[in-house]
């Protein structure tokens, strides 16, 4: 990987009009991401988003420029619920809310869920809550999957999957992804794991 993200750069580095200079661009931003190098991987989405403002690309990566700095700042957010209606996030302002990227092909967040369901029931009279932002590319299967395993919190779901305007919004990638924000509508934690959530949710709920 580190010769295949070696070759990325100096392609943008010589050819740096080239067609596939956003999509070269995108994949070192992400490698740089994953790998734990947030700096290198902000200098590849900021350049992606400078040098071709109006590729697709740059739009998801200004949504992960924005997901890096979202800790203190408020978290926006609206879809459509997979039951009924439109689900806001601000209207759940007052609460510490959990807001939840999944999908229904992603065992890690299937593993987790038992022990999400058991933290809401706990807290959700206190004061918590869940939004499930699901990003399946099948409607049908996210219902199912919804009514079979009695999912009590809101589950929106757009068309598009990982390229839906969630996803794009906050550059999403990875499942599952999850974000606290406290009372205030502030975001607490930008990547919560679930063995991480009841401690938080302690000093967060009084």
């Amino acid at each position: 990987q580190k010769e295949w993200l070696e070759n990325l750069d100096k392609f943008v580095t010589e050819f740096p009009t080239a067609e596939d200079a956003p999509e070269a661009l995108s994949q070192l931003a992400i490698g740089m991401e994953f790998t734990g190098k947030e700096d290198a991987a902000r200098g590849y989405y900021v350049k992606l988003t400078e040098s071709f403002p109006q590729s697709p690309l740059a739009q998801r990566a200004r949504g992960t420029i924005e997901r890096f700095d979202l800790v203190g700042k408020t978290f926006t957010l609206q879809g459509a619920d997979l039951r009924k209606g439109t689900v806001d996030v601000q209207q759940f302002r007052g609460k510490v809310v959990l807001v939840d990227y999944w999908a229904t092909t992603c065992d890690p967040w299937k593993t987790d869920l038992p022990k999400l369901k058991e933290l809401y029931s706990k807290y959700h009279g206190k004061g918590f809550e869940i939004i499930a932002i699901s990003l399946d590319t099948e409607k049908s299967n996210v219902a199912k999957f919804v009514q079979a395993a009695a999912i009590p919190w809101p589950v929106v779901f757009e068309p598009g999957g990982l390229d839906s305007t969630p996803a794009v919004q906050y550059g999403i990638l990875a499942l599952p992804t999850q974000f606290l924000i406290d009372a205030q509508g502030k975001v607490v934690s930008r990547n919560i794991h679930v063995t991480q959530l009841e401690e938080e949710l302690k000093k967060s709920i009084k």
